[in-house]
């Protein structure tokens, strides 16, 4: 089976001359992590499962920060974790609605990635801390501030810098790549969660 893994524009000029152009801008293009280290293709794994589900749970759908229940894969994957994990002790008006933050959705995506790599938890979970060099809190604090908007104006905010800082030398190209494309894939996130 093949798999797309790039597009191109062609411009063919009256000259005879032709230009091909790759297109970068495709935001449903997946991320290729197969020459990546592991921990790169484990914290892209999270942070892209983190995307998908703020872009398909924008703030504007949210009342009281209460999100309505999905039923696409994503959205009941996060749901079962969720109960698997306790994080759904919240009150709500409705047995299908439950409150979800950017912090238990990174949780949420940890689990995610574990089960599918058949890993435990914590092995996923040293990758963040150890490849970022951060704490749990300190990462899921610079997710939760990216995505609320709550960082410096600045053109690189701080978990974009951390993120290329953790490209490792032996798959430096690779990681910088996949890290490239999930950062496109954060800005998108972060437009549709703050609509």
């Amino acid at each position: 089976m093949r798999r797309l893994i790039a597009t191109y524009e062609m411009y063919v000029y009256d000259d005879g001359s032709v230009e091909t152009v790759r297109k970068s801008d495709n935001t449903e293009q997946e991320i290729d992590t197969s020459g990546c280290s592991s921990s790169i293709k484990q914290i892209v794994a999270v942070l892209e499962y983190v995307a998908e589900y703020v872009s398909a749970n924008p703030k504007s759908s949210r009342k009281n920060n209460i999100v309505t229940h999905n039923t696409s894969n994503n959205i009941q994957e996060m749901s079962s974790i969720d109960m698997e994990d306790g994080l759904n002790n919240t009150t709500t008006s409705n047995q299908n609605d439950k409150i979800v933050g950017i912090r238990r959705c990174v949780t949420a995506g940890i689990h995610k990635v574990a089960t599918d790599l058949n890993i435990k938890y914590t092995s996923v979970h040293e990758k963040f801390t150890k490849k970022l060099n951060l704490t749990m809190a300190e990462c899921k604090d610079q997710i939760e501030n990216y995505f609320e908007r709550r960082q410096p104006t600045e053109d690189s905010p701080k978990l974009e810098e951390t993120l290329r800082d953790a490209c490792a030398a032996r798959t430096k190209h690779a990681d910088a790549v996949a890290i490239e494309l999930l950062i496109k894939k954060l800005r998108i996130a972060v437009e549709k969660y703050n609509m």
